[in-house]
């Protein structure tokens, strides 16, 4: 008889320690969900995609030889088109970065044809656009200007960790790319910083993605945002076709957060390879950033519990 008594008040404790366990592991059950401790990755692609146009002047010039009437040319164009819009639905089809800037997009609806249906779409319906991940990141907030300047910007909660995030993407007024005359550059300059007028302070952090149409060795452009506290983009991979000058931009600006790493990852595509299907060379950046806090909760799904 004891045997058996002994035996059941093992089973009773054995059941209780279970019950306690699962408790903890589901944060005790005051608000569900579970601490999250890790630091959080980003990816971000900046491109240039260039023109139709741009591509058949560039990499075309055997059919550009053909064309000896608008009617040719319709042809012929029409021919680029479909054959960049299947080498951008391949690209894009084999990656899954969060976060993409672009310029010189032509169409909302065909920019929305090269990427599967679990990104969203932000565009200025002239130029610039910002493609992010629907199902990690919320967007709380989007702006964008085609008149006085060419730009999109939208800021986003990343779903699992609560941090919020302001992302630019820009098409500034171009001008001699290494030194220029003031007046020729203070178009694209004004630009810029009436873009940066509409920075959010209160995020965790920012990201411009942008075509600034000036090389490094101009550095009153470039200084622009670095006096907003954005981080210089010190890759100087060349970037076009033209001349091979760096005119496109990654930059980043810690807020409430720091961001602890960045790792930059260029295209092995030259902006002259026919393969290429823009006239840029693309820019890839993964960046890591710590939480806030490490009792954030989140709930069976991921999502963060803290607005």
């Amino acid at each position: 008889m004891k045997l058996f008594k002994i035996i059941g008040l093992i089973l009773v404790l054995s059941t209780l320690g279970q019950a306690f366990g699962a408790s903890a592991a589901s944060g005790g059950g005051g608000g569900g969900g579970s601490s999250k401790e890790q630091a959080i990755c980003y990816s971000i692609m900046s491109w240039n995609l260039g023109t139709d146009r741009d591509y058949l002047r560039f990499k075309c010039r055997e059919d550009l030889s053909k064309i000896k009437s608008r009617d040719d040319e319709i042809k012929v164009l029409d021919s680029v088109k479909q054959k960049r819009d299947a080498m951008f639905s391949d690209l894009f089809s084999s990656l899954s970065y969060d976060f993409y800037t672009f310029q010189e997009v032509e169409q909302r609806d065909r920019l929305e044809s090269w990427f599967p249906g679990n990104y969203g779409f932000i565009y200025d319906n002239v130029d610039t656009a910002i493609v992010y991940n629907k199902e990690r990141f919320l967007l709380l907030e989007e702006t964008t200007e085609n008149e006085s300047a060419l730009f999109s910007i939208a800021i986003f909660k990343e779903l699992s960790s609560c941090q919020k995030l302001q992302i630019f993407s820009a098409h500034l007024t171009g001008c001699h790319k290494h030194s220029p005359e003031p007046m020729e550059a203070d178009i694209g300059n004004r630009q810029l910083v009436q873009m940066l007028k509409r920075m959010d302070t209160s995020v965790d952090f920012s990201v411009i993605g942008a075509d600034f149409n000036t090389s490094p060795a101009y550095q009153k452009r470039i200084g622009i945002p670095l006096e907003k506290g954005f981080l210089a983009d010190t890759d100087m991979t060349a970037g076009t076709v033209f001349d091979g000058a760096k005119i496109d931009y990654v930059m980043f600006r810690n807020g409430r957060l720091s961001i602890e790493h960045i790792e930059t990852e260029i295209s092995s595509l030259q902006p002259s390879d026919i393969e290429n299907p823009s006239d840029h060379r693309y820019i890839i950046k993964h960046l890591t950033v710590k939480p806030a806090s490490s009792t954030i909760k989140v709930d069976t799904k991921n999502r963060c519990l803290i607005m």
